[in-house]
């Protein structure tokens, strides 16, 4: 099963819009911008497992989990991984349908939220 972290993108729009820059960013030039990123990774041969990203999800009980998927697609819809709809993930993201992932690629020093 795909899961999309909708309105990723979004947020991050939301984020900027709220520091104290005059520009306005639109969606399409985050998200280019996080695919330069992503394709490097890709291409660097230091990196291991460059579309690997920690989400992190809240269960029925508010208690925060956070676990390392493969991401498998992006675009301004937000991010899609593969997960098991019964698992605690699966679980966690129909009761709280909101997550938050984090790509780290060290070898590169860049991060990304």
């Amino acid at each position: 099963m795909v899961k999309a972290l909708g309105g990723y993108f979004s947020r991050m729009i939301d984020a900027h819009q709220r520091c104290r820059v005059a520009a306005r960013i639109p969606i399409w030039f985050l998200v280019e911008g996080f695919r330069r990123w992503f394709d490097a990774a890709h291409e660097a041969t230091t990196v291991p497992n460059p579309n690997a990203m920690s989400v992190a999800t809240v269960d029925p009980d508010g208690r925060p989990s956070v676990r390392v998927v493969l991401c498998r697609g992006f675009d301004a819809r937000g991010i899609a991984f593969y997960t098991n709809r019964e698992s605690r993930k699966g679980d966690a993201l129909r009761v709280h349908p909101r997550a938050c992932a984090n790509f780290h690629w060290d070898q590169l020093d860049r991060q990304i939220r």
